[in-house]
């Protein structure tokens, strides 16, 4: 067939927006020419739609999407109007998910690294090869003892997958499952003041006025589109006054900008502020008393069981946190804390959300208990328009790990980053930490590192520490489909399927009120000769045999859907939303309606397929006597809970007596930089923000942000994004740092100017951007850029 050069390129014009010179799609077209399945007339193009829906992963929101394909090839992904997180809405890096799809500097298959590490020598290795590699080791080190030697760092697998990485870490006898992102870390001041696991839904929809600490709702807090959804939701909702949104944050970010009121506060001190306004609820009576009297511990001043009388939590706000010491230590006018304190009273129901901007402080575990504690005071939990916990899918079923010696001996050691230890008894996860230990071999060294959408050299501090650490270890494997800074040091490279290429399940997803189950299904076979993640790991699990294969008794990770999506069809909650929307959901449940559309599980497993979700969409009526599993059984001003857990720590170092456990006490938290001394300790409070060099050296606060089009980094392989930051930040292929005008000025800096930006632990250098949104005392740098240059768009 022949077909004139003009034509040709009109077609491949067309196909413009879907790769960026993609060989693959090339060769595809090619074929397609030659078999002459494009006609002739281009302005009709030949070809069979279809729509498949699936689930989003390039970022924690999970949104639920449609693609378009065309002869079987995608070229268009939008929203899932029946999915209940963004209802039809998509990010710029959802839309974006064909040119991961299709870039070709995808790694299209296993490689094994035959030269020194980061010497970028590899050769094509084979699946089987692969996988008997892996399973020698792991069957050595597990006959000599040394299950405990293998690390899981894993950044980014959620729901299913999550449980199986777990599942198989825990079988196989390592204490080292290790979150390298930082959403476990976050769950702590809801564990301890609630006893719950999960962050918890906000039912912003219904709420009418959001304090917003550090959360960046609209660019990078989880899910934008969900947020951005929600907030419209409240804020033009005509059967109701208009909701307001402050903003409590040292940069003028997207939330702050479309906030009804920004508060520039001075880095590290929100929790201070949170403080301040729990001090006028208290002293102008605004709080719920009821609320606080019946189901809450510790607000008031109590005595223990040895009749020792211990300081509440009126008590110490009272005394500490009255307007002028906060607005001195927040910079915040006393003014504005007093209205602040009195619209969030009066504009019931309302909410307060603390987010990264707060968490990412040193001090940040206190501060999140802070904010979280104007809930409790002005009483919206279980409450509409207030905060919800899920119920949860029904997978009580998931099968425990079955331990045996060599499991429960590897499971008795101390964790390699030393998170959970008396050292850093708070912390569920210390990546930070890993270099270190691993270099030092302390406590013990490490034989096999496996690395899930983590990339160590480029996300933590010290890149040249853990490059060192990464070639120190025998056997470090890299599921990562591009070729990025960590993988660089791996001795295997076996990369994982796109999610679109890929089965897979999400819920779970942070700040959602409801349960859903959302199945992404492939819509289109692997490109390349690439293999899930999730069933990789089972295929270890299965030759390793024993209690590892019995742990997991599963034969991929498609079967593992089919078994969780089972449970969720016989729990007989719940329903996919085609022909009721949530407010049919909530008004028939109400009235003791249910519409159970399956009688079969294989029709509901269709109907899954098609439809991309299943949602509980209404959320659970709480019932308080018995919504908390804390030590007291209520919520916890005074959180029993931290203190025992400090306690068991310093008892296990062998103190047993009153004098030596208050002596090892104060040790510890000598250790951990808490300023606090008795009952504060146990109580919401201010700990100072702490520099990580002198002060007078290093004098500015560094605040690391997420831009929306990017995120954490892991979408940087994407040229569009690349581009689209420019649209607003009039920077495009590179990195910058935003300083105040006034301090640039006086360190004698302009827009554009290269300059390091340099902290006791490492420096980079930057472009400057004068950005009035800045507070004097900081300097703003963005997440996720600055890649070195190992793929054909990386910068």
């Amino acid at each position: 067939m022949l077909m004139k050069r003009r034509k040709f390129l009109k077609y491949m014009s067309a196909f413009g927006a879907l790769t960026v010179s993609s060989n693959w799609v090339v060769d595809r077209l090619w074929s397609m020419m030659q078999s002459g399945q494009l006609g002739h007339d281009l302005a009709e193009p030949p070809g069979i739609e279809s729509w498949v829906t699936s689930v989003c992963r390039l970022c924690p929101g999970g949104c639920g999407i449609r693609v378009r394909l065309v002869d079987g090839l995608p070229v268009k992904i939008e929203g899932n109007p029946r999915y209940p997180t963004n209802r039809g809405g998509l990010c710029p890096v959802g839309h974006s998910g064909l040119q991961m799809l299709y870039n070709p500097d995808r790694i299209r298959g296993p490689m094994l690294r035959t030269g020194a590490p980061g010497s970028q020598q590899w050769e094509p290795v084979g699946w089987d090869e692969a996988l008997k590699m892996i399973q020698d080791r792991l069957t050595q080190m597990r006959r000599a003892g040394h299950a405990h030697r293998l690390v899981f760092a894993d950044g980014g697998s959620r729901a299913l997958l999550k449980m199986i990485f777990k599942q198989f870490t825990s079988a196989f006898g390592s204490p080292n499952y290790i979150r390298t992102d930082e959403w476990e870390n976050r769950k702590a001041a809801y564990r301890f003041m609630e006893g719950h696991e999960n962050i918890p839904g906000f039912d912003l929809k219904n709420t009418q006025f959001v304090l917003s600490f550090g959360a960046d709702l609209f660019e990078s807090e989880s899910s934008p589109v969900l947020f951005s959804r929600l907030m419209s939701s409240m804020r033009q909702n005509p059967d109701r006054p208009r909701g307001r949104l402050v903003q409590v944050d040292p940069r003028l970010s997207v939330t702050a900008a479309k906030a009804d009121k920004w508060i520039p506060i001075t880095p590290g001190s929100e929790g201070a502020l949170a403080l301040g306004i729990a001090y006028m609820l208290i002293q102008e009576n605004l709080y719920d008393k009821a609320f606080v009297e019946k189901y809450t511990f510790g607000f008031e001043d109590w005595t223990d069981g040895a009749g020792k009388k211990q300081m509440g939590f009126k008590t110490l706000v009272l005394t500490d946190y009255y307007p002028e010491a906060v607005g001195h230590l927040t910079g915040v006018p006393i003014n504005d804390i007093v209205l602040l304190a009195r619209r969030f009273a009066e504009n019931q129901p309302a909410v307060a959300i603390c987010g990264k901007g707060v968490v990412r402080h040193p001090n940040g575990f206190y501060a999140q208990m802070a904010v979280h504690a104007l809930n409790a005071l002005v009483g919206n939990i279980g409450r509409r328009g207030g905060i919800f916990y899920r119920k949860g899918l029904p997978l009580e079923a998931w099968p425990n790990p079955e331990l045996d010696e060599k499991a429960l001996l590897g499971l008795s050691m101390p964790r390699i980053d030393q998170s959970r230890s008396r050292s850093f008894p708070l912390a569920q996860n210390l990546p930070s930490n890993l270099a270190g230990q691993i270099l030092a071999d302390h406590p013990y060294p490490i034989e096999m590192l496996l690395l899930y959408k983590s990339n160590p050299v480029f996300e933590l501090a010290e890149p040249e520490k853990v490059k060192e650490a990464l070639a120190k270890i025998p056997l470090v494997v890299s599921f990562s489909s591009f070729l990025d800074e960590s993988s660089e040091f791996a001795h295997l490279i076996l990369p994982d399927n796109l999610y679109l290429e890929s089965w897979q399940a999400d819920f779970d997803v942070p700040y959602t009120y409801f349960d859903h189950f959302g199945m992404g299904q492939p819509v289109i076979k692997p490109i390349g000769n690439t293999k899930p993640t999730g069933d990789f790991i089972l295929e270890i699990a299965k030759a390793l045999g024993g209690n590892v294969s019995r742990s997991l008794p599963f034969q991929d990770y498609f079967s593992v859907t089919q078994w969780a999506a089972k449970k969720v069809f016989e729990s007989g909650r719940g329903t996919m939303l085609g022909e009721f929307d949530e407010a049919w959901l909530e008004y028939l449940e109400k009235r003791g309606w249910r519409h159970p559309r399956h009688k079969t599980f294989d029709g509901f497993w269709q109907h899954l397929i098609q439809q991309g979700v299943w949602v509980d969409a209404v959320p659970r009526r709480v019932f308080l006597k018995n919504a908390f599993d804390t030590p007291s059984k209520k919520f916890e001003f005074y959180m029993l809970g931290l203190k025992q857990e400090f306690e068991k720590h310093v008892r296990s170092a062998g103190r047993s007596d009153h004098a030596s456990v208050q002596f090892a006490l104060g040790e510890m938290l000598n250790q951990l930089k808490i300023q606090a001394r008795g009952d504060a300790v146990y109580l919401p409070h201010h700990e100072p923000p702490r520099f990580a060099g002198d002060e007078f050296e290093y004098p500015y606060h560094l605040i690391p942000y997420e831009i929306n089009v990017v995120g954490d980094g892991t979408v940087t392989n994407s040229p569009i994004l690349l581009e689209m930051i420019g649209f607003r930040q009039y920077v495009r292929w590179d990195s910058w740092v935003e300083i105040n005008p006034e301090e640039a000025e006086e360190i004698g800096v302009s827009g554009g100017d290269w300059i390091w930006v340099e902290s006791p632990v490492g420096k980079v250098k930057v472009r400057v951007r004068v950005y009035a949104g800045t507070h004097p005392d900081a300097v703003n740098l963005p997440i996720g850029l600055g890649h070195t240059a190992l793929g054909r768009y990386a910068k």
